[in-house]
């Protein structure tokens, strides 16, 4: 780990931009003496990369939008370079084969989107030896936000600001940071509790923080996707001097990454910044459309979709090494004259829940998300429209973590109208009660009724279609 903390700060800190001619292919440097020093070419670092980390890649777009992604490496333009803290390392710009996301800053009161928007999307791999002599590697992404890419268009500069986050070549989140004017103002963290500043930024006064999350979005040839939960960012405001998000104050002596300004033009792909997996509904309009097309002809159908924290596993997420304590949504479907309406909808805390502040007000959002369980139940017009009912009823209920979560929400609903499904209640610190992961378990093993189908295989629930 000293390794990997290491590299990362001698890449935040160097002082000057590495030119376009520093893109021409170079010789081995000379290391000096250092302890760790180890001494390799370029060619020995591309031998390795390709043969032990390219084809060891999983590329899982489920577990990881990030993953997804096909990316290469662009050797031609692999740059030794002498570091003093880890010796020599190589970087090699990676180029992404696929659109990447556009990036809007915004607090949590300030939500902004971006479609449309392109992008210059820098990502670097960087190579390097340990102690032992083995190889390591890290991929540093370096996104900037909005109002850098006004400024600069597609050069990176000494007063970069966005966002730098270090993965594997999965997508796998290791360590991350904000920037503005190239100076660090925060830590982002795959668990959103976890993401902190490096120091306090306000001095010796006080100051409060705030969190936003960060999920991305892929769109095909014009087919969007599910949103995936990537990382949370958090913001500091100094106590004498409430300026928002702008009025951080970071830590000092921290300068901006510096890389080789070669780009590529992306496009079609967005992140949005989302407190929840799709947008929030008045839910009576949004499932009024059933009631105003049904009829005795039809035919109905309900899915229970369960996000697992550990797809196979009954894990509880609600400690330091999960990100997500999973989550449950329901989706609707309804056929009549040859025409399909599809909604799926899931409920939602309407802040932050903990287990020693487990109650809020609730609320129901349009869900999008992946899932890795689902099942699908054929139904009557009566059991159909007693659950729409049943989920209207509901939506604006007290979420508590305990014992009316999007869990209860899916299963309350289901087992109104003679739809029994196993309700195993698990435990966790400070509470417990029922789960995803629990619920993904049983369904997985539940004996099935002839009107239920399983879905073992991970993937997203039908898009929203139909209109009233």
């Amino acid at each position: 780990m000293k390794a990997l903390n290491a590299i990362l700060v001698v890449l935040l800190t160097v002082a000057s931009l590495l030119s376009c001619k520093d893109l021409e292919p170079r010789s081995p440097v000379q290391v000096g003496n250092q302890a760790n020093a180890k001494e390799f070419t370029v060619a020995e670092a591309k031998t390795w990369f390709q043969g032990s980390v390219v084809t060891a890649t999983k590329r899982n777009a489920r577990t990881n939008a990030n993953g997804a992604w096909n990316k290469e490496a662009v050797w031609n333009f692999a740059v030794p370079r002498n570091t003093a803290e880890v010796g020599q390392v190589v970087i090699v710009p990676l180029k992404y084969m696929n659109d990447i996301p556009a990036i809007s800053f915004g607090d949590s009161k300030q939500k902004k989107k971006t479609p449309g928007k392109e992008i210059n999307f820098s990502s670097r791999l960087i190579i390097w030896k340990n102690k032992l002599g083995g190889f390591e590697y890290q991929v540093h992404n370096i996104m900037p936000d909005e109002n850098d890419q006004k400024k600069n268009g597609k050069t990176l500069t000494k007063e970069f600001s966005g966002m730098l986050t270090v993965t594997d070549l999965d997508g796998n989140f290791i360590e991350g940071f904000t920037y503005k004017n190239g100076k660090i103002t925060g830590k982002l963290s795959p668990k959103l509790k976890n993401a902190r500043v490096v120091s306090n930024p306000c001095g010796s006064s006080q100051y409060h923080e705030y969190e936003v999350e960060w999920w991305s979005i892929a769109c095909v040839n014009g087919n969007c996707y599910a949103p995936t939960y990537m990382y949370s960012e958090v913001y500091y405001i100094c106590e004498q001097s409430d300026h928002g998000s702008d009025g951080v104050t970071p830590p000092p002596t921290v300068s901006s990454p510096s890389y080789i300004t070669n780009n590529y033009n992306t496009n079609g792909q967005y992140l949005y910044q989302i407190d929840g997996s799709g947008p929030g509904i008045n839910i009576r309009t949004e499932l009024d459309c059933f009631k105003m097309n049904s009829s005795s002809g039809s035919a109905y159908k309900v899915v229970v979709y369960v996000d697992q924290v550990r797809p196979g596993t009954r894990t509880i997420g609600l400690s330091s090494s999960d990100s997500s304590p999973g989550h449950v949504f329901i989706g609707l479907e309804m056929m009549y004259g040859g025409q399909k309406i599809v909604r799926n909808v899931g409920f939602y805390p309407n802040g932050i829940v903990t287990p020693l502040n487990p109650s809020v007000s609730g609320h129901v959002r349009a869900d999008t998300r992946g899932y890795d369980v689902k099942l699908e139940i054929q139904v009557s017009k009566n059991q159909f429209d007693g659950i729409v009912d049943q989920l209207i009823a509901t939506a604006e209920n007290t979420y508590n973590l305990n014992n009316n979560n999007c869990t209860d929400y899916v299963l309350d609903a289901c087992s109104s109208y003679q739809i029994s499904l196993p309700q195993t209640s698990g435990s966790w610190w400070g509470g417990g009660g029922l789960n995803p992961s629990d619920l993904g378990e049983d369904i997985r093993s539940m004996s099935l009724a002839p009107n239920m189908t399983r879905s073992t295989t991970a993937g997203y629930p039908t898009q929203k279609q139909g209109g009233c």
